[in-house]
């Protein structure tokens, strides 16, 4: 994706720059400066609807121009995702842990806990 980086005809940028971030602009044609405001061309609108209708797309969803929520779906989608397979991680770490302590507290018969183990020191 690009920010906007549109130009007049003699080749004066029609955008502001805040922050170092180009960015759109009204203009002011009849100020004092004659500013024009930011001229829109195919370039960046593709862009941005690519980058979108990408999105969307990975998530499974079909475009369809009647779904005006196909953005937030795709993006509920992928938030999904992210918390099955977090959630999945901390229920392997909570069994090994679980299994860590149900093997210390119920040793084996006749087995001596490491905490009570004898060394050669001794």
């Amino acid at each position: 994706m690009e920010r906007i980086n549109t130009r007049d005809e003699q080749g004066e940028p029609t955008y502001e720059v805040v922050d170092g971030k180009r960015l759109f602009r009204n203009g002011e044609p009849h100020g004092p400066e004659k500013l024009p405001a930011t001229q829109l061309d195919a370039l960046w609108f593709n862009s941005v609807q690519e980058e979108l209708c990408n999105f969307i797309e990975k998530e499974g969803l079909i475009l369809d121009e009647g779904n005006k929520e196909q953005l937030k779906e795709a993006v509920y989608s992928a938030a999904v995702k992210v918390f099955r397979e977090k959630i999945e991680i901390y229920r392997t770490t909570l069994n090994a842990l679980r299994e860590h302590v149900l093997d210390r507290t119920n040793p084996v018969p006749g087995e001596i806990p490491e905490s009570e183990e004898r060394t050669d020191d001794e």
